[in-house]
C-alpha cells in the first residue's frame, strides 16, 4: 500500500489527549495539530480509545496519540501486535508467527509475552516492597510480644509484694489477673490509637505507595488494632496468670 500524500492526516486519541485539546466536547472529527516541526500538518480525529497505564499501573493517564503507519514521518519500524486469544498464548504465538512466515520469509520476529507477564513486570518491586513490608511486620509483632512479655513479667516482679498483699487481704486470681493484664492492656491501646492518627495524619503520603487500594479502609483500620489487641493480650496472659497464682505467705516471708 502506497503512502498518499493528499491523504487527510489522521490519528485516534486517547481519553487524555481529547480532554487536553477539546475538552468535554466529542473529539470525533475535530482537528488539532502536535507540538512538533516533525509532524506539522494538522490531524483529524477519527476515534478515540480509553486511557492506558505503559510503565506503571501507579502512572497518571498521560496524553497518547495513535498515527496511522503509512502516514507517521520517517521510515517504518518493527511492529507489535497485540492478540486476545482464549487458549493457550504460546501455541497461538507459534501459529501466528507460522504463519505470517509462510507469507514472507523476510520477517523478523524478536519474541513474544503476555500481558500478565507485562503487568507482573511493572508491579514487580512493589511485590518485593510488599513482602519485605510483610515480613518486618510479622517481625515487629514477634517483638512486640516479647517485649510486652519481658515488660509484664518486669513489674509483676517489682510489685510482688503488693499481689502478696492483694490476695492476703481477699483478693481473688480473677482480680489479680483482671489488674495486671488492664495495665499491660493500656499501653496496646494507647500505642494503636497513636498509630491510627499517625495513620489518618499521612493518608496521603501513605497512599503514593498504594495501588488499588483506599488508604482510609474501615476493615483495616479495625482489624490492625484487634490483631495487636489480640498479640498483647497473649503477651501478657502467662505474667498475669503467674501473678495470679502466687502463694501470700510465702511472698510476704520473702520481702
Amino acid at each position: 500500500m502506497e503512502r498518499r500524500r493528499e491523504a487527510p492526516k489522521v490519528a485516534v486519541v486517547n481519553e487524555a489527549t481529547a480532554r487536553f485539546y477539546f475538552g468535554t466536547a466529542d473529539p470525533l472529527g475535530r482537528t488539532f495539530r502536535l507540538e512538533s516541526n516533525g509532524f506539522p500538518a494538522p490531524l483529524i480525529v477519527i476515534g478515540m480509545v480509553r486511557n492506558a497505564k505503559y510503565r506503571s499501573l501507579k502512572e497518571t493517564a498521560t496524553r497518547i496519540i495513535y498515527l496511522s503507519a503509512l502516514q507517521t514521518p520517517g521510515p517504518f519500524g518493527g511492529t507489535n501486535i497485540a492478540v486476545r486469544t482464549a487458549g493457550n498464548p504460546e501455541r497461538m504465538t507459534h501459529f501466528l508467527w507460522s504463519t505470517a512466515r509462510s507469507e514472507s520469509p523476510y520477517l523478523r520476529f524478536e519474541g513474544s509475552t503476555t500481558q500478565v507477564r507485562l503487568v507482573n513486570g511493572t508491579i514487580a518491586q512493589d511485590r518485593m516492597l510488599a513482602e519485605l513490608s510483610g515480613f518486618f511486620g510479622l517481625f515487629a509483632a514477634v517483638l512486640v510480644c516479647l517485649g510486652l512479655y519481658g515488660l509484664t513479667s518486669y513489674q509483676v516482679s517489682r510489685r510482688t509484694a503488693e499481689i502478696g498483699l492483694r490476695i492476703a487481704l481477699g483478693a481473688q486470681p480473677g482480680d489479680i489477673l483482671r489488674m495486671v493484664l488492664k495495665g499491660a492492656m493500656a499501653l496496646v491501646v494507647t500505642g494503636s490509637v497513636l498509630g491510627l492518627c499517625l495513620a489518618l495524619t499521612f493518608t496521603q503520603l501513605i497512599g503514593s505507595f498504594l495501588f488499588g487500594v483506599r488508604t482510609i479502609d474501615a476493615m483495616t483500620l479495625l482489624v490492625t488494632p484487634a490483631i495487636l489487641v489480640s498479640i498483647g493480650m497473649a503477651a501478657a496472659y502467662w505474667p498475669a496468670k503467674r501473678a495470679a497464682a502466687l502463694d501470700p505467705q510465702r511472698t510476704l516471708r520473702h520481702e
